[in-house]
């Protein structure tokens, strides 16, 4: 027998970002808003390109990533180096899962920034996108999924759409 189980989400864990009583972390706190945020890995599937024109585009906006760097070589990371250049890009640094409801709860919306490649054109929702559902999060995504209301995920590609986006959200 064969079953498909699809990502699935601790919604105990994360549904605690919509707790009135939570505390959000003094290092996000600090962040003006409006704070757009991707909680997770960031690797080769996160669009620098993206990031940087979002960050000159919306100058007053806080553009947040909670998560540890891995699996990447020496020109994304230089890359990576050069996006922390921007006054409004904020690196938090790896957290342990308890402590992410905190980091979501500060978020106003949930970015999934991925390049759009032959590898991620397979992806149509990764466990991360569950998690920021979950906490109560709109979530903008450059690769869907297509299949949800604007309410819950809206589908942006070029960064003027993905600006547009971030703010309707």
């Amino acid at each position: 027998n064969t079953f498909l189980i699809p990502h699935a989400v601790n919604i105990e864990l994360f549904g605690k970002a919509m707790d009135p009583s939570l505390a959000i972390p003094p290092d996000l706190a600090r962040c003006p808003k409006p704070v757009f945020g991707h909680v997770g890995v960031l690797n080769v599937r996160i669009d620098i390109e993206l990031i940087q024109e979002l960050a000159r585009m919306m100058p007053k906006a806080s553009f947040v990533f909670v998560g540890p760097v891995i699996e990447v070589n020496a020109e994304y990371r230089a890359q990576l180096e050069l996006l922390k250049k921007f006054k409004n890009v904020f690196f938090l640094g790896d957290k342990k899962e308890e402590e992410l409801p905190a980091y979501l709860k500060g978020i106003d919306v949930c970015m999934v920034p991925y390049v759009r490649n032959e590898f991620t054109k397979y992806i149509k929702a990764n466990a991360k996108f569950f998690q920021f559902v979950a906490s109560g999060r709109p979530v903008v995504s450059t690769i869907g999924p297509a299949d949800f209301d604007d309410d819950i995920v809206i589908t942006a590609t070029a960064p003027g759409q993905f600006a547009e986006a971030l703010l309707k959200a």
